[in-house]
């Protein structure tokens, strides 16, 4: 039984210690991407999510004579919030 204990306790602090590193981990690629915003000019992230997301454009559903009033609301607001941004 003693020797139970003590295997739990091992596996406890390997536990542990992994999930220090992988919030060590996380930290440093926050960091790392902070800085990458800072550097980086919007006009190159917004070229850079449009490249990322080209092949999703066609999945966006097209308003249709037979979708809701409420639907289409939705959908123009949101194309409204985007409208500003430009893609190549």
């Amino acid at each position: 039984m003693n020797m139970r204990k003590i295997k739990e306790a091992q596996l406890r602090e390997l536990l542990f210690r992994i999930s220090v590193l992988l919030k060590g981990l996380d930290a440093a690629l926050e960091i790392a991407g902070g800085i990458a915003l800072w550097v980086v000019s919007p006009g190159l992230i917004i070229r850079g999510v449009g490249l990322l997301t080209q092949d999703e454009s066609p999945k966006i559903p097209v308003i249709s004579q037979s979708s809701s009033p409420r639907c289409k609301r939705f959908l123009a607001r949101q194309s409204i919030r985007v409208d500003h941004l430009s893609f190549p």
